[in-house]
């Protein structure tokens, strides 16, 4: 029996909440809030001044003005860009 994952890096979701739920869990996430844009925009705004952040957005939302340790990613896009924004952010944390 084959033991392959059945997703990989090159996974393309095209849903913020389908993304959201790839990501939950894994390690690259640790500490980093994930936000669907503009639908979360609340829960952004109640973070903590320099909580890391990845904010999901939709193919027909502009992209939000980002801080300093925010990172957005426009859907749909492939796992590896959601994983490059991320480690973008554990460096950005790193250098604080």
């Amino acid at each position: 029996m084959d033991n392959a994952p059945l997703l990989d890096s090159r996974t393309t979701p095209t849903s913020p909440r389908l993304l959201r739920a790839m990501l939950a869990g894994h390690p690259a996430t640790d500490g980093v809030e994930v936000i669907i844009w503009p639908d979360d925009a609340e829960r952004r705004a109640a973070l903590v001044e320099g909580t890391p952040t990845l904010l999901l957005v939709p193919p027909d939302v502009d992209a939000p003005v980002c801080g300093f340790v925010e990172e957005w990613v426009r859907l749909p896009a492939p796992m590896d860009d959601a994983y490059a924004r991320l480690e973008m952010l554990r460096i950005r944390v790193s250098c604080t």
